[in-house]
């Protein structure tokens, strides 16, 4: 999940680590919560094949090294179109690896189609949006917030898992590597063009929304940062019911 590379960027100096889930059903939310051994930058997640880990995805890393490394420490960087697209594809690289380090693969709302299409054109997906913002706050260096929903109209026949909760299919996702601050949406259902975030936030970089973007930008304060990673899905939960696996 973590590249060797960023140990400069995130200390994985930890014992132990504790880990936050819940599903919510219609009457109730079961929660829990998980205690890990070792860092939780440390952990390797066993998901993608050898050859592909040191082939594609190892050119993906090593493009993007350079990109990144002035945004992790908050320097001044232009990004430029062709940076922008190779950043994204990281991020999208990341996002999908990422989905199965804390959750069984039969709950990832990133569908099988999805991350086959990506290895295929080694880009960003049509319907995903990815913005990136800078943030220099301890308590958020490291972090990773993932909240997933099952997106099905009344015609849809509802795929369940076997303990009969809904599969998802919508998903976001926010992590933070020392100052850069990312925020991912993507749905394998539903037209997400309408979701808008303030540039005074955050830059979107995919899809590519201007020709050049001047980093730093102006530092998020951390009710911001906890305000973009949880709108979607509070903003969607008050407006609907979630489907029930009772």
């Amino acid at each position: 999940m973590w590249a060797d590379w960023l140990r400069n960027y995130i200390p994985r100096t930890k014992s132990e680590f504790y880990s936050q889930s819940g599903i919510m059903f219609r009457s109730r939310t079961d929660a829990k919560i998980t205690r890990h051994t070792g860092d939780p930058h440390s952990g390797r997640i066993r998901c993608v094949c050898g050859t592909c880990n040191s082939g594609w995805m190892s050119v993906i890393q090593n493009q993007t090294k350079p990109i990144l490394i002035p945004l992790l420490k908050g320097d001044r960087y232009t990004l430029r179109k062709r940076d922008q697209a190779i950043l994204a594809t990281w991020i999208t690289m990341f996002t999908m690896v990422a989905e199965f380090r804390l959750r069984p693969g039969e709950l990832a709302a990133i569908s099988a189609d999805e991350r086959k299409q990506f290895m295929k054109t080694q880009n960003p997906l049509p319907n995903w949006k990815i913005w990136i913002g800078a943030i220099d706050d301890e308590n958020w260096k490291g972090r990773y917030i993932h909240t997933t929903l099952p997106v099905y109209s009344p015609d849809d026949v509802v795929k369940r898992t076997e303990n009969n909760v809904p599969v998802p299919n919508t998903q976001t996702t926010t992590f933070t590597v020392n100052k850069l601050y990312v925020h991912v949406l993507s749905s394998s259902v539903v037209e997400i063009d309408r979701q808008k975030i303030s540039q005074r936030f955050v830059q979107r970089v995919w899809p590519l929304l201007t020709k050049t973007i001047k980093w730093p930008p102006r530092f998020l304060m951390p009710d911001d940062a906890e305000l973009i990673a949880r709108a979607f899905f509070e903003g969607v939960t008050k407006r609907t019911i979630p489907l029930s696996g009772e």
